[in-house]
């Protein structure tokens, strides 16, 4: 029984879909086939032949000649991969067992951190990777650090952190304490009362001054693993002796210590991306554990500037093109680390995994609060760890029918207990055949009891497992995810064993299963570039070979030959015009797609500016006309709080609403001119690959092969260059659609509108002294009029958006302006350049071995086409 993905039956009918093995087992097994693989490596082994025999030709010695580049393009077909990636990311709160169900999934000794002490798992995120070919060394680290402006940020928001419970709490406990009454306070000049204190006293709630009391800890936590043995972390410093205008000259001393220390790091003081290859598994652990625990001694920490960590193994389930990301859960971590994660879930994750411990995992709310940030098909797990942790005895103390069935296994196990304990007794006096017999019954009970107890932990692990499915199918917010019930321990002692006992408790376990789901992330991907590099890749460049030896066999007169490569040049100046030259359809279809996002996008932006910028000053002007201690606590929740007087209320909301709806529509539009662009590009892309193909097919001096090789070559060159355009727009529409959630975002963590007025908050929160809630309704004042919202938000989108198409682009022209040349270069193979002999004229003999190799090739790819076109049908 499958009983991690088994659905009982009064579960909803779209959670046994959701829970089923059958569609992550087909799209693996396609590419896992051993049919499909063997014919890889036999393709792969041919390609290789070919690139030897090529190597013995002077010619190949040429780097300008055509049999060299078809040398190097038959190198790249032998040392062909499928190196697409999917990630996983995993989050979870302290204690939810996140870095055991790590270390499980990739099945490499205790290489995360699974104890929780200090930061270790939960600060920083962690990348787990496949070694590649450009790094190809196993428990290489690289590890990206945080720039100045950023360790500032950090440095802030701790500092912020701490002064806002020193002020808030202790300095306002005693401020109320000295006066006549709560009303005497209340009433006071708000420019004498100590900052963090315009918060009224009746908000100050027991559960309030808690929670600034463990925020304020674990920003001291932090602070004293960057500023070890030094005096920055006493509270006199951090205050500035109670000064409530120190703030910034205590930042500016905290940052240049931190700089200081950064040379003690790996990398030093190099800021960005640093790499280190470590001698195995050993030493891997103890970079990881020097990058993202406390330092010993008196060294400061590391982990406090790290923004992400990459690890690269030689592991089987990574091999299968798995990215496993240990993220830091949210609750665990400083404003700026939320952000990080945020943004790396979105930017970077294609699947969201959420850990829980299996008896709080349908409580947790790690699950609700994060899903509601992301669309609702947006890829996400449950992941229910500690499925063994259970009592059979307290277990069998419930008044259900299971519980029946558990006791009445515990009393069998039981009553074998005493009778083998009995057995063990009269063995000490049984002498000869008697003892025999008595060991051979021992034995056999033993045996029995062994049974009986496997029975029961399966079932009662079932059963469990079955109660949490059922819960979560009930629940709205978890009815359409996967649920996948683990035990790490299991795993982790049964998970090697050879035997057929220890492969029971290992499928038990519910590790199995899941390695099955994170391997068929990538497969699909991984599966189409299988299915194009053997259906266009691989005939093209057989092609151009064939190519190449023909004019070995086919002899032209002059006269016959000047006027092929006057019709050959033709072909290629229409090559060079339809796809490279300014306005040729890369550069065409990169400004129809700027331009689409112009009038839709930004023109919509332009149309409502004037109304939504006095929208904007309007919220600002209503929100200077709050009772300073609401209007503070509104800065401090970065705009999103509840006070009596201003229930559930959200700044960044109210500031986007104006352009919401507009803007909805717009992106809906550009979505669907994207799709529409698609099929209008490839139509135009076979209209132009038809047009030179008529003119080739139409006239009559090339000889017949020589023609039909160069039609079936524009064809195959036509299929790919429409791939790679189809492929880019899909990856543009992806990134455009996390562009689109950001832009229609009001969250403080990840919109443009939370990043806009984050510094606003923050110029708010560093207000100190006299004057400062005038202060601080002029920095917001100012944020919702002359710093101009709506002109930044326009400007932010253009540029990303910008950024979006030119990256891709840039990549899509590289790969057209390759296929292009292709395509030159077999025209210039068929007919040489004036007073020249076509190369393969040159050595008739050698190009008779080529045309051979790639007849047998040929043949061989003809095999996994056919293979590749039965996957697909079983598959779908």
């Amino acid at each position: 029984m499958d009983f991690t993905q088994h659905e009982p039956s009064l579960a909803p009918a779209e959670n046994n879909d959701l829970n089923s093995n059958n569609t992550y087992h087909h799209l693996r097994a396609a590419v896992d086939d051993p049919r499909l693989q063997n014919v890889l490596e036999q393709m792969t082994k041919s390609f290789k032949d070919i690139t030897d025999i090529l190597s013995h030709s002077d010619i190949v010695k040429d780097t300008s000649s055509g049999l060299s580049l078809l040398y190097r393009n038959f190198q790249d077909l032998s040392k062909f991969r499928y190196p697409e990636t999917r990630t996983i990311g995993l989050i979870g709160a302290t204690g939810s067992g996140k870095s055991s169900l790590i270390n499980s999934i990739l099945d490499d000794g205790s290489l995360a951190r699974s104890k929780n002490d200090g930061h270790a798992c939960t600060s920083v995120v962690v990348e787990y990777r496949a070694v590649n070919d450009q790094i190809d060394r196993p428990y290489t680290i690289q590890v990206n650090y945080m720039d100045p402006e950023e360790m500032r940020g950090l440095l802030r928001e701790l500092l912020q952190t701490v002064r806002h419970y020193y002020f808030r709490v202790e300095t306002a406990t005693e401020a109320v304490e000295t006066s006549d009454s709560a009303d005497e306070a209340e009433d006071a000049d708000i420019n004498s009362i100590p900052y963090g204190f315009e918060e009224s006293a009746d908000v100050l709630t027991p559960e309030k001054v808690t929670e600034l009391k463990l925020s304020s800890d674990g920003a001291l936590e932090t602070l004293y693993a960057l500023f070890r043995d030094q005096a920055a972390c006493t509270p006199e410093f951090l205050t500035g002796n109670g000064d409530p205008n120190s703030e910034t000259q205590v930042l500016d001393k905290l940052l240049q210590m931190a700089t200081d220390g950064l040379y003690r790091r790996p990398g030093k003081m190099t800021s960005g991306c640093y790499i280190q290859a470590t001698d195995g598994i050993d030493e891997c652990k103890r970079y990881l554990d020097l990058l993202t625990t406390d330092g010993r001694g008196n060294d400061p920490a590391i982990w406090p500037f790290v923004k992400l960590i990459r690890v690269y193994l030689d592991s089987p389930i990574l091999k299968s093109g798995l990215v496993l990301a240990d993220m830091p859960g949210l609750r665990d971590s400083d404003f700026i680390r939320k952000k990080v994660t945020m943004k790396y879930i979105r930017w970077n994750c294609n699947v969201l995994g959420f850990v829980t411990w299996i008896d709080r995992c349908v409580a947790d709310p790690t699950v609700e609060e994060i899903s509601a940030r992301f669309k609702p098909t947006f890829p996400q797990v449950v992941l229910v760890t500690g499925i063994d942790v259970v009592n059979p005895h307290e277990y069998a103390r419930n008044n259900t029918e299971s519980a029946e069935h558990v006791k009445r296994l515990n009393d069998k196990i039981s009553a074998l207990g005493h009778e083998i304990e009995a057995l063990c007794s009269a063995r000490e006096d049984a002498e000869g055949a008697e003892r025999v017999l008595t060991e051979s019954r021992i034995l056999a009970l033993q045996d029995e009891k062994d049974k009986l107890d496997f029975e029961r932990t399966k079932f009662l692990i079932e059963d469990r497992n079955d109660q949490v499915i059922r819960e979560m199918a009930r629940m709205r917010t978890r009815k359409n995810k996967k649920v996948f019930c683990v035990s790490n321990a299991y795993f982790k002692r049964f998970g090697k064993g050879k035997t057929k006992k220890a492969k029971m408790r290992a499928e038990l376990s519910g590790i199995p299963q899941l390695h099955q789901y994170c391997s068929s992330v990538p497969a699909q991907a991984q599966f189409d570039t299988i299915s194009s590099f053997i259906r266009t890749k691989v005939p093209s460049e057989l092609n151009s070979l064939a190519l190449w030896t023909l004019p070995a066999f086919d002899d032209a007169d002059e006269l016959k030959a000047a006027s092929i490569r006057l019709l050959l040049e033709n072909a290629e100046r229409q090559l060079h015009k339809r796809f490279q030259l300014p306005w040729g359809i890369v550069i065409t279809a990169r400004y129809n797609l700027a331009q689409a996002f112009t009038v839709l996008i930004l023109g919509a932006i332009d149309d409502i500016a004037k109304e939504w910028r006095d929208a904007c000053i309007e919220a600002g002007k209503q929100w200077r006309k709050w009772r300073h201690n609401t209007f503070t606590a509104f800065c401090r929740h970065l705009g999103e709080h509840s006070t009596p007087s201003r229930p559930n209320h959200a700044w960044n909301k109210e500031l986007l609403s104006p352009a919401i709806k507009r803007l909805e529509v717009e992106w809906d539009a550009l979505m669907n001119w994207m799709d529409s662009e698609i099929v209008e590009l490839t139509q135009g892309i076979d209209e132009h690959s038809q047009a030179i193909c008529r003119m080739l097919e139409t006239q009559s001096i090339m000889p017949t092969r020589s023609c039909k090789g160069l039609v079936e070559a524009m064809k195959l060159r036509q299929k790919a260059i429409e791939e790679a355009f189809k492929l880019t727009l899909e990856k543009v529409k992806d990134a455009a659609e996390v562009m689109k959630d950001t832009m229609l975002s009001d969250d403080p963590l990840d919109s443009y509108v939370g990043d806009f007025m984050y510094p606003a908050y923050q110029a708010c929160n560093d207000v100190e002294g006299k004057g400062g809630d005038r202060k601080r309704k002029n920095i917001l004042t100012e944020y919702t009029g002359p710093k101009d919202l709506v002109g930044n938000y326009y400007a932010r989108a253009k540029t990303e958006f910008n950024r979006i198409v030119g990256e891709h682009f840039k990549e899509l022209q590289k790969e057209v302006d390759e296929l292009v040349g292709s395509l030159v270069s077999d025209l210039h193979n068929v007919a040489a350049i004036d007073g020249q002999i076509p190369e393969a004229a040159r050595d008739k003999e050698f190009a008779g071995v080529v045309s051979e190799k790639v007849d047998l090739t040929d043949t061989l790819m003809k095999e996994a086409q056919a293979l590749v076109l039965e996957l697909e049908r079983k598959e779908n």
